[in-house]
């Protein structure tokens, strides 16, 4: 002891020096000198060493204890086998492990020898809190091995075989100090899982030193006393060096016991020292039960023991018997077990719900027929002892409702992120009638997905009309509202990148968005349904007050702007809640299954008491109550939906709302729903009426104030949406009969049917997005025509026409199924209601009257093109019946002429407009002198470059040369004979000149004519499509050329023609693909441009035949020829190589030419097809198709092509074509 005492104080001696010299002071400074003796200095007592731990001491425990910050354990998987020399050889010899051992040795050499027992003052020896969470699996290190001798028999044990399979809590303790540690540790844990087969508690007495070891080992027979002999055999005596892994698991301090929770995989997931505080306690505890909880047999034999009570139940009724009872349970095992699987499947929950919920259908009809039975036999004998006990039905009841909320709460606890499952779960908990478990998993579903708009919509509507609780629905709604906002500046953001006109300009920002994403159209829904549900809440208020004899005027001012949301939602909850209904036995069985549901923490908003009023006999209306039913909560909720809703999105809501006002069924009024009217009209008050036309008003005067966002497009919408307002709000409903009254006032058909919240599709908005969208047959009319200046027009025209036509399907009378043959079944189009009440009424004159006089004013105020346009298209929509049902000839005759004059007065400057109205009229030429005055009108439309001008003309030309009239025009080139082709030649080119340059492509090609068109007549589109269209005028005007070039060199029959021909045919390559090389060509204006260049490819390929003569008479020359001619001069799509390959295909079919290998021809056309699709098409379908031809003529071809076309694709598109190439490639090959 004296020894050591010497080497520290040598050691102390040569720190201070060292710390001398380190200060910088030199050698030479002579030393300081002494003061003056008769200066007195305080004598300094220095603090002994006791006295200096004990301050630091309770400076440590002044301080709070850290949490554990790491994983405890070891990173290599431990065992308990001894290594092989050849095991431990590569440790030996590794530097990091090697260095890693020399620090832990230093550190350990150079702690104090009673550093341990000073460190006992600072909390007990405490150095890190518990977690109150487990540790990570993936995280989680091992616990190391160690070998000890166990109590029970004195064997040798190692503590890696003893987790296997287990949940054990390990506590290592030294002394008797650190037993009480760990004790204090795990007695909870121990006395709720002692019973449990797959819990263990380990306990190691680890004794390092040897003496101290072998005095432990001869009193052995006093240990066995003292610990119970059920853990006598996890008891471990070890003596084991633990030096080497004293770090790692955090043994600080020898004198502290330490706790371990350890998993059956060996990984340390809990850990704990020194004395446990309550929550560690607790924490240790509930650790464990989530561990015992996932292992699979503790999981199964769980669920099958609840499963016992109702099996006994029905064993000792002798509803099943035996056999049945253990095949039930056979069956439930083998869903439990697949259910604890590592990677279990929904479709296994959805099988076993599905199994519970036969298996309670078929309990319940043998129940039932037993009871029968048990019944007539107590009727004729007198003994009731067979007949069921009174709540069996109940008992079984709550047995299956408990079940499948097990198999529910581990099906969305698995899957918790997908909202099928929990979309599963609450409609099997409503349809059960269990409000509180549907409330409580309504809202665990909701705080997971804030973002799913249908759950919010479901919660609502399940709120309001299964518990009749507006004010619950109308929280859930508003705060779904907060939760899913849009941005305006990214929306409008999106517009002005990815909306684009046919000039290649991006759209204005601000611009009206046709086709919103599927988010933006779940918060439109969102925003309607709330609109919905106000209404409901207002209608069910006014008929309450209408049955007590109380009615409110509607003059007066709704209030809509005092105080905003909170006065609104404030005059709400003065209204009280009707009590909804409730199913006694069903509420009975929810309360005894109910607590296996657990419920989220919720957010509850403070609200201040408002006294609540019900309309009582003898009551007035209270003033809230008058606000409520004017329709102040509306007004309001628009206010704000239109400060919060993007303007781009704003026609789509404020459309939708006209609708849903106009379709509600409030009473005294009279609704509308796609075109059918419902009257409620029981008084001359009808303030129904006037609560929609005060909700309408409110709503155009909003899309009126916001329609100068979007432009002349947003101007024109707001317009001509509050013309045709009249018409959607129905007149003289005098003529309906208003008995339908008394029995909605009754029954309230209509109202619960308006009432519903729909959560996936809701017609109002979801209706209006078809509107915008060009139908199939317009697109089929004018191919590749860009539709977004029309759609604002097909918008406002389909949802007139909505309300006035509707679709019928007609089955013939000899057909017995609608799918037998398709010409049995017709579509047809007839007058809605609406239309049949206007024409009944007589009122439909007058609502025409107005409709045009309102457009004529708005024209006139704002004479914008686009309303012009709309004006006129409304206008031909009313003139055709199909669309309109309108079939009075005066009032379609007086259509006709209106929109006559309107055309007349905007078609200057409007070439386009001019021939939409000339194009019903050629059908019509009679004779010759009809040609003539359309030709005249023709002739200005031609001098000014339009190229339907020409085309019209020279149709009109051909019909009045069948009447014996003289030829003249463009079609004089079509009369031409060989003698005078240079003329023709001439005739057509000045013609082809004036249609075919850049500017020509450049300017807009105006998707009106053909809406118009289409509006007025399907038939008369069909027809003059090709006219109104520049391009597909251009087309049809090359086309002609090229024929007329064709058909004059066949007359000839002559080489020469032949050559003459195949020069022009070569020119006319040349000349269209010239136009492409232009850098002024952009968007549509290029497409455009190599649709026609494809299409005069397309054709000298189909001549090529023809030019013959030229080849020696050899067609198949003639072909080679023209398909070198055009892969040097032409600039085709990879398109029209691909359908020139086609064509030629078919061509070899027909001809015979065809034979067991690939045609060269076939050949050379699919790899110029391939090498142009680097640029402009798709290469993988351009190599799938080249790989199906070659695979249908020879399979060893297509086998040597396969490895270029994986490593072209790969090039081009990366590996997600090479994936897409190979599963083309299966499909061929198994095809």
């Amino acid at each position: 002891m004296l020894r050591v005492t010497a080497v520290r104080t040598t050691s102390r001696l040569l720190s201070t020096s060292a710390r001398l010299h380190a200060s910088g002071t030199p050698p030479s400074t002579p030393p300081p000198q002494p003061k003056d003796r008769k200066v007195e200095e305080p004598a300094v007592k220095k603090p002994s060493f006791t006295q200096s731990t004990s301050e630091a001491a309770a400076a440590a425990n002044a301080q709070p204890l850290p949490y554990l910050t790491h994983p405890l354990g070891v990173d290599k998987r431990p065992t308990s086998k001894k290594l092989t020399f050849a095991e431990r050889h590569p440790e030996w010899f590794d530097r990091d492990a090697r260095m890693e051992d020399r620090r832990k040795i230093v550190k350990e050499a150079t702690r104090g020898y009673f550093h341990d027992f000073h460190a006992m003052r600072a909390h007990g020896g405490k150095t890190w809190r518990a977690p109150s969470t487990m540790i990570r699996q993936d995280r989680a290190l091992y616990f190391p091995d160690i070998k000890g001798t166990a109590l029970s028999d004195s064997s040798t044990k190692h503590t890696t075989d003893l987790f296997h399979e287990k949940v054990s809590i390990v506590s290592i303790l030294t002394s008797k100090v650190s037993e009480e540690h760990t004790r204090s540790f795990y007695t909870q844990a121990v006395e709720r899982f002692a019973s449990n087969a797959n819990f263990q508690l380990v306990q190691i007495n680890l004794q390092e030193n040897a003496l101290k070891a072998y005095l432990i080992s001869l009193f052995l027979s006093s240990l066995r006393k003292q610990i119970p002999p059920k853990d006598q055999a996890t008891y471990l005596l070890s003596s084991q060096n633990m030096d080497a892994v004293r770090e790692n698991i955090g043994m600080e301090n020898k004198h502290v016991g330490y706790t371990y929770l350890v998993g059956p995989d060996g990984k340390i997931r809990w850990a704990g020292c020194g004395f446990a505080e309550s929550d560690e306690e607790r924490a240790l505890t509930a650790c464990t039960a989530v561990l015992l909880d996932r292992l699979p047999g503790t999981k199964m034999q769980y669920s099958l023991e609840r499963s016992l009570p109702q099996l006994q139940l029905l064993d000792r009724e002798g509803l099943l018997s035996k056999e049945e009872l253990r095949s039930i349970t056979s069956q439930r095992s083998d869903f439990e077990a697949r259910l604890v699987r590592r990677r279990a499947e929904k479709q296994d929950f959805v099988l076993y719900l599905e199994f519970e919920e036969n298996f309670n259908k078929f309990v319940t009809l043998r129940a039932r027929q037993r009871e029968r039975e048990a019944h007539a036999y107590a009727k004729e004998h007198g003994d009731r002892s067979k007949l069921l006990p009174r709540n069996f039905f109940s008992k079984q009841a709550a047995s299956y409702s408990a079940t499948c909320i097990s198999i529910y709460e581990r099906l969305v606890r698995k899957f918790r992120w997908d909202v099928d499952s929990w979309e599963r779960y609450l409609s099997w908990a409503q349809s059960r009638k269990m409000r509180v478990v549907t409330g409580r998993v309504y809202a665990r579903a909701i705080a997971l997905h804030p973002k799913v708009v249908s759950l919010w919509l479901q919660a609502a509507d399940y709120e309001l009309n299964d518990n009749g609780d507006t004010t619950t629905a109308r929280s859930l709604l508003q705060r779904a509202l907060r939760m899913n906002t849009l941005d305006s500046d990214a929306v409008d953001a999106r517009e002005s990148k990815l909306q684009k006109t046919s000039s290649g300009a991006a759209r204005a920002v601000g611009s009206i968005s046709w086709e919103p994403t599927e988010y933006e159209r779940n918060v439109l829904r969102l925003w309607i349904e709330y609109f919905r549900m106000e209404l409901v809440f207002i209608e069910r208020l006014r008929r309450r007050w209408k049955v007590l004899g109380m009615e409110v005027n509607m003059q007066g001012p709704a209030g809509s702007s005092a105080g905003g949301f909170a006065a609104a939602t404030k005059a709400a909850r003065s209204v009280a809640v009707e009590a909804a209904p409730v199913d006694e036995e069903a509420a009975q069985i929810e309360r005894e299954v109910q607590d296996e549901v657990p419920e989220a923490d919720d957010e509850q908003e403070e609200e201040d008491h408002v006294p609540s009023v019900a309309p009582a006999q003898g009551n007035s209306v209270p003033d809230g109550h008058r606000r409520i039913m004017q329709g102040a909560i509306p007004l309001v909720l628009l206010k704000s939906a239109q400060e919060s809703v993007p303007s781009a999105l704003q026609l789509l809501l404020y459309a939708a709302l006209l609708q849903l006002f106009a379709a509600f069924p409030f009473f005294d009024s009279t609704a509308l729903s796609n075109g059918h009217v419902a009257c409620l009209d029981t008084s001359s008050s009808r303030n129904g009426d006037a609560l929609r036309a005060r909700l309408c008003g409110a709503v155009l005067e909003a899309l009126e104030s916001v329609a100068a966002r979007w432009g002349a497009e947003g101007q024109m919408l707001a317009n001509v949406i509050a013309s045709i307002q009249p018409m959607l709000c129905p007149h003289g409903s005098g003529a309906v009969s208003g008995s339908s009254a008394s029995d909605e006032l009754d029954k309230n058909i209509l109202l619960h049917r308006a009432s519903k919240i729909n959560a996936q599709y809701s017609e109002p908005i979801d209706a209006l997005y078809a509107y915008a969208q060009p139908p199939t047959d317009l697109r089929e009319l004018a191919e590749g025509q860009n539709w977004d200046t029309s759609r604002g027009v097909l918008f406002v025209t389909s949802l007139l026409s909505q309300n006035m036509v509707e679709r019928r399907v007609r089955v013939a009378e000899d057909s017995d199924s609608l799918s037998a043959v398709s010409d049995d079944v017709a579509v047809e189009w007839q007058p809605t209601e609406l239309s049949a009440l206007y024409t009944r009424t007589g009122v439909l004159p007058e609502l025409i009257e107005q409709l045009v006089a309102s457009l004529r004013a708005r024209l006139a105020k704002d004479p914008n093109e686009m309303l012009a346009v709309c004006a006129i298209a409304l206008l031909r929509m009313l003139a055709n019946t199909t669309r309109s049902g309108i079939e009075e000839e005066n009032l379609l005759r007086y259509l006709r002429h209106v929109e006559t004059r309107l055309v007349r007065e905007y078609q200057q400057g409007r070439p386009w407009l001019a021939l939409v109205r000339l194009v019903p009229q050629w059908r019509d030429v009679k004779d010759g002198a009809d040609a003539t005055a359309l030709a005249g009108e023709l002739s200005e439309l031609a001098a000014s470059g339009v190229c339907g001008a020409f085309l019209l003309s020279a149709r009109i030309a051909a019909i009045a040369r069948e009447g014996g009239q003289e030829v003249t025009g463009v079609d004089a080139a079509l009369a031409a004979d060989w003698s005078g082709a240079d003329e023709g030649v001439a005739a057509w080119k000045s013609v082809l000149a004036q249609c075919t340059t850049v500017a020509a492509f450049g300017e807009s090609d105006p998707s009106w004519a053909v809406l118009l068109l289409w509006l007025e007549s399907e038939r008369v589109a069909a027809i003059g499509s090709d006219v109104v269209c520049s391009n597909s005028a251009r087309v049809a005007l090359w086309s002609g050329y090229l024929g007329w070039v064709q058909s004059t060199a066949s007359t000839s029959g002559k080489e020469a023609a032949a050559q003459w021909a195949w020069d022009l045919y070569l020119g006319a390559v040349k000349q269209t693909g010239a136009i492409l090389a232009s850098s002024q060509l952009v968007g549509s204006a290029r497409i455009d441009a190599q649709r026609l260049h494809d299409s005069v490819v397309k054709r000298m390929y189909l001549f090529s035949p023809a030019a013959a003569p030229v080849f020696a008479g050899s067609d198949q020359a003639a072909r080679d020829a023209a398909l070198r001619s055009l892969f040097a001069s032409s600039t085709a799509s990879t398109v029209c190589w691909l359908e020139i390959a086609r064509l030629e295909r078919v061509h070899g079919d027909i001809s015979g030419h065809a034979k067991q290998q690939p045609s060269k021809r076939v050949v050379r056309l699919y790899e110029h097809a391939v090498q142009q699709s680097e640029r402009d098409a798709d290469v993988v379908t351009t190599w799938i198709e080249y790989l199906t031809y070659l695979v249908s003529e020879s399979i060893p071809d297509a086998m040597k092509q396969l490895p270029r076309a994986t490593e072209h694709v790969k090039h081009i598109g990366g590996a997600a074509a090479a994936d897409r190439l190979e599963r083309g490639w299966q499909q061929i090959v198994s095809s």
